[in-house]
């Protein structure tokens, strides 16, 4: 295990925002990019560099309305919820088992912290997150746990990774937190051509989003100019990220691993947060965001 080799039970050791596509599944099927971020994402090595009980994972594509929804399910669905690409991205697999018990723990604490949450088996685990766990786990035997967003501000997502936290925190099992998303991601930007051009005023928006990411600065992210965000990247507003920021607290430093151009437009900035002190990994956070 990197640098901790007895982390106390019940602690969340590692998160990572990581993009997703379908692409990810053969980059050079489609000669899009995606490549560097599969190669980086297989270099990860979750499995046996952190040793997880179980992996909390958070999807742009499940969207619930003012409830998160938690998978209870032993065996989460596997959703290949995408379409219009070559016949060789489908039929592939992945299918972990779940966690119900970890799940109650976690639907109980969110209701304890005064937040809408309910078990669910409709959705689990789409493309949004499996192409991301297949290269991080590909064993498939480390239990998954997927878990919707909502229509709610990042300060609700925020403190429902914080709830997420203290239920991790009560099992006595130690997890990783793996959000997903694009910070570019405007479909009216993409295209399938190799030699398409770089839609430079949504490049910059990322960069202004990703710098505060770097920075660690989520009450800036939190209040970032809305509409500008949502011409960025119209699906998921980073609810995902905000999830994984209020589970990993202040203590967790960020580290940009990629950033990769994909489909003409389209940004794939890998990061991962490790503990600032590894030896000292933190509890249970407990920030304060507006709304």
């Amino acid at each position: 295990m990197n640098n901790h080799d007895a982390p106390q039970p019940g602690t969340i050791l590692w998160g990572v925002f990581s993009p997703n596509a379908p692409n990810l599944i053969d980059p050079d099927l489609l000669g899009l990019g995606g490549r560097e971020t599969l190669d980086q994402l297989r270099a990860l090595n979750v499995e046996s560099r952190w040793r997880p009980d179980v992996i909390l994972a958070i999807s742009p594509h499940w969207t619930s309305r003012s409830t998160f929804l938690v998978d209870d399910s032993a065996a989460p669905r596997f959703i290949e919820d995408y379409t219009g690409f070559p016949p060789q991205l489908y039929g592939h697999t992945y299918r972990p088992p779940g966690d119900p018990a970890l799940a109650a723990l976690l639907v109980a604490e969110g209701k304890r912290s005064d937040l809408a949450v309910a078990a669910n088996r409709d959705w689990g685990l789409d493309h949004g997150i499996w192409t991301v766990l297949r290269p991080l786990a590909p064993s498939a035997r480390i239990p998954v746990v997927p878990l919707s967003i909502t229509d709610e501000p990042p300060s609700t997502h925020i403190r429902w990774g914080q709830a997420i936290a203290r239920a991790v925190a009560r099992s006595g099992k130690n997890a990783v937190v793996v959000a997903t998303g694009l910070i570019l991601h405007n479909f009216s930007h993409f295209s399938f051509r190799p030699d398409a051009p770089v839609w430079k005023e949504g490049v910059e928006i990322e960069r202004e989003i990703l710098d505060l990411l770097l920075r660690g600065d989520v009450q800036a992210l939190a209040r970032f100019d809305r509409p500008k965000w949502r011409e960025a990247a119209p699906e998921g507003d980073l609810a995902p990220y905000f999830v994984l920021a209020g589970a990993l607290g202040t203590t967790f430093r960020p580290r940009l691993i990629s950033n990769e151009r994909v489909f003409g437009s389209a940004g794939m900035s890998l990061v991962e947060f490790t503990p600032a002190d590894p030896g000292s990994l933190p509890p249970p956070p407990n920030l304060s965001i507006p709304g």
